[in-house]
């Protein structure tokens, strides 16, 4: 007796990457939501979704069924046991009620590094030279009027405020430029891993950085870090 496929749904069509994901289709039977709300899903996992195994979701797996929480997990069926999340922060994941429910949760980080630590540098350099007003000027016809100079990223310190991959990523694309940095996290890292990187406080960040770039998961413990009081 063949022994029945293992049953995926993805929550978003894949855009990218088709070739593997026909392959996938030759060892799993492949599914894409097609409910439009949390409690349209709700209904759909109890019926043409009863005895998915696996779930394939993104940071904009949201937009259907919102956070991946308490109350989402104890609807899926107990034939599901993994979450495959594709993107570095996992924060609209339930980590407890997935092992609560004995479900596997696995992340996949590094894709989007280099991705993320390019579009940070484009927003510090954009920062930095005024680029936004100046595209704005232009497009009212007032060429260099009424815009304050660039500043050079020489001599410029960064402060990192969460020293992980996409932080040190976007260190490593800042010292070509001449831009130095600093950084906060729960715990120093080793040096070879900071790579020349001075460790402070949260405070000395905040007070000593000419740029700030937050490189944090949202969550309770991270929620309003930044405020009115730090921005003066």
């Amino acid at each position: 007796m063949q022994t029945p496929k293992p049953f995926i749904l993805f929550f978003s069509p894949v855009r990218h990457a088709k070739a593997a994901f026909e392959q996938l289709h030759e060892v799993a039977r492949v599914g894409v939501v097609t409910s439009t709300n949390r409690q349209e899903f709700f209904k759909d996992v109890q019926d043409k979704y009863k005895d998915i195994q696996v779930i394939y979701r993104t940071s904009a797996s949201g937009a259907v069924a919102g956070n991946f929480d308490v109350e989402f997990i104890q609807h899926l069926p107990s034939s599901c046991k993994f979450i495959c999340h594709n993107g570095a922060g996992y924060d609209q994941i339930d980590v407890k009620a997935c092992a609560d429910r004995g479900i596997t949760l696995t992340y996949a980080p590094d894709p989007v590094t280099n991705a993320t630590a390019d579009l940070a540098l484009w927003l510090l350099l954009g920062s930095l030279r005024q680029l936004n007003p100046s595209l704005g000027s232009l497009r009212r016809g007032n060429f260099k009027k009424g815009i304050d100079f660039g500043r050079d990223p020489q001599g410029k310190v960064l402060g990192v405020l969460g020293m992980g991959r996409i932080g040190r990523a976007l260190k490593h694309r800042c010292e070509p430029l001449g831009i130095i940095t600093q950084y906060h996290n729960r715990s120093e890292l080793l040096p070879q891993q900071a790579a020349g990187a001075r460790y402070v406080s949260f405070e000395q960040l905040i007070s000593e950085s000419d740029i700030i770039s937050i490189h944090v998961p949202l969550s309770t413990a991270t929620r309003h870090l930044i405020g009115a009081q730090e921005i003066r």
